[in-house]
């Protein structure tokens, strides 16, 4: 039962646990000769208490070419690196591969180690809120069986990473520190929310832009009225100046003699002429102005008051 349950929530320890159980015919000659160099390696550098590099050593030389020996240096050395769930499982592998080769002797070494290392075990408890179908939940990228949610199991000690996914739902990751020996960690896989497609997606309508606003009319009338009343103006200053010119004229007359004029002659002549000028203008600009505002007073029609007020409303549907 132990040994069913080990391997289903250790996935780290899944590849040592195969490789314990092959048999010698499938390794090489070099694959033998590459693992012997690895171990004598690995075991310098545990004199030297290099565990990290010592373990990597170990562990591909194991892969390499099995062997009771070197499963057991593993263990050491990943239990004096303080990845217990590691040792252990390498321990308990040790003594069932020393049970099936009649190594009593070192059957009991691993049985022993693996006994005194599983009240420390740091144990991690995973749950899952709801799941979805499909789902899949991985423990630092392996896949955990379903059966083992909501069971504790021993993981080495560090940061860990759970992931959730399932066909149309968005994935979650989730991470959890495990510190203290003999600590249960608990961790809730929440419910995976459903993937929005882009089709799913309902764009709001927008409202159309306002109608442009209709041009001031009474703007344009009021315009035509001003000029109007400057251009009658105008004409009221051209005629006045006309008079005055007509004044000096015949005052000038009293100083001049058929074709000759005194020197006051002249002076008022050029004044009169002067007024003469200024009337024109007046009188130009003053039926210009007064024709362009007729025009646009007659041309520019009022809407009735009945359609302004219906705009003012609106469509508000008020009923008194």
């Amino acid at each position: 039962m132990r040994r069913r349950a080990l391997l289903a929530v250790v996935p780290f320890a899944l590849p040592l646990v195969l490789a314990t159980g092959r048999v010698h015919a499938q390794t090489t000659a070099n694959d033998r000769a590459v693992a012997e160099a690895l171990f004598q390696d690995a075991r310098q550098l545990v004199n030297a208490q290099e565990w990290s590099r010592a373990c990597e050593k170990f562990a591909e030389s194991q892969r390499l070419d099995p062997k009771l020996g070197t499963l057991l240096y593993l263990a050491t050395c990943h239990e004096r690196q303080g990845k217990l769930a590691s040792a252990w499982i390498e321990f308990t592998e040790a003594r069932a591969l020393a049970t099936r080769t009649n190594q009593p002797d070192r059957e009991k070494i691993a049985k022993d180690r693996a006994s005194a290392l599983e009240p420390r075990l740091s144990r991690i408890v995973i749950s899952a809120e709801a799941q979805a179908p499909g789902m899949v939940i991985e423990l630092d990228g392996k896949a955990l069986s379903p059966a083992v949610l909501g069971s504790p199991f021993p993981v080495d000690a560090g940061e860990h990473t759970v992931s959730a996914s399932a066909p149309d739902r968005e994935p979650v990751v989730l991470k959890v520190t495990v510190t203290a020996e003999g600590q249960v960690s608990r961790l809730d896989v929440p419910r995976l929310k459903e993937r929005v497609l882009e089709s799913d997606v309902t764009v709001a309508p927008v409202a159309p832009p306002p109608p442009p606003s209709e041009p001031s009319t009474p703007s344009v009338r009021t315009t035509g009225y001003v000029l109007g009343g400057v251009g009658l103006a105008s004409l009221a200053i051209g005629g006045a100046f006309g008079l005055m010119a007509l004044g000096r004229n015949n005052d000038a007359d009293a100083f001049c003699s058929g074709k000759f004029c005194s020197a006051e002659g002249l002076d008022k002549h050029d004044a009169a002429q002067g007024l003469a000028h200024a009337s024109t203008v007046g009188f130009v600009v003053g039926a210009a102005l007064t024709g362009v505002g007729v025009y646009l007073v007659l041309t520019t029609k009022e809407p009735p008051r009945a359609a302004s007020l219906m705009r003012e409303l609106g469509t508000s549907g008020y009923r008194f």
